[in-house]
């Protein structure tokens, strides 16, 4: 297997079929912010391994890479990520006039928190994740 096919294994298919499904499947879907909450707390515990593929899948999403098929990839999953977010959220957002705009917030507020441990190696304690994930998401307390 040459070194594109093994960066393409670890850092598109490992990184999204796995490591997020993975983090997201061990959550419940009581509370919105307590899933937000404890999706991004769980990265603190994740291991060393993960993490380094986590790294490698946010590198290749950032297109440090350079290569144009992982790029793609990635993109069709960035694709995904608004959408995704839109789904979890809408039952929580009736009353909320742009909603989007609240995705968003939330997903730049995500990415930073996720560069934040995984990639500068920072333990972010949970209150603190919860006080910030419920300041963008108080219409749905």
């Amino acid at each position: 297997m040459d070194f594109s096919e093994r960066l393409k294994e670890v850092a598109v298919e490992h990184f999204n079929t796995n490591l997020i499904n993975n983090q997201a499947s061990l959550l419940k879907m009581d509370n919105v912010i307590d899933f937000y909450t404890k999706f991004i707390y769980g990265l603190n515990s994740l291991s060393k391994y993960d993490k380094q593929v986590y790294r490698l899948g946010i590198k290749v999403y950032l297109s440090f890479d350079g290569d144009e098929e992982l790029m793609n990839l990635m993109d069709e999953w960035e694709k995904s990520i608004l959408p995704r977010h839109c789904e979890i959220l809408d039952p929580y957002l009736v009353n909320v006039e742009k909603k989007i705009v609240v995705v968003r917030t939330l997903v730049h507020l995500l990415e930073t928190m996720i560069e934040n441990i995984i990639v500068k190696n920072r333990y972010l304690a949970e209150d603190e994740i919860r006080e910030e994930i419920s300041i963008v998401l108080k219409s749905c307390e």
